[in-house]
């Protein structure tokens, strides 16, 4: 794995690119002749890529995150096939992303609930079934 030293300003600057926007994925097969600015090529170069493919993670809607495969051997045209499976590993990632979240929502909701009826001795018969399942 590469360690990133520069700062991507497009990222930055575009909070996400066409990624917010909902682009699924971009492939680049030859950075030389993809017409990327100077400081962009500097960004692609520190990772010795030549060509990539990067892929959108998203929590339903929202960008969350960025999967990117590198090509640092030289250039690459990649397949369908091989976007395909990084799609689909961003959309699992995703789907995690959402049940990780759901998960918490629930435990802070089970949490609150556990907190109001500790202070209750006696609850009625109903309650009492569903104070039980916290």
């Amino acid at each position: 794995m590469a360690k990133l030293t520069s700062t991507d300003t497009y990222l930055q600057k575009t909070q996400g690119g066409l990624f917010v926007q909902g682009q699924a994925f971009r492939t680049c097969n030859n950075i030389y002749q993809a017409g990327f600015t100077t400081c962009y090529l500097q960004v692609i170069e520190s990772m010795q890529a030549k060509a990539y493919v990067i892929v959108g993670i998203y929590q339903g809607t929202k960008i969350w995150g960025l999967l990117a495969a590198y090509q640092n051997s030289g250039c690459r045209e990649w397949q369908e096939e091989e976007v395909e499976v990084l799609s689909q590993i961003a959309s699992q990632l995703g789907v995690a992303l959402q049940q990780t979240d759901y998960e918490i929502k629930c435990r802070i909701k089970r949490h609150n609930w556990q907190r109001r009826l500790k202070g209750c001795d006696r609850l009625p018969p109903p309650l009492t079934k569903f104070a039980n399942l916290f």
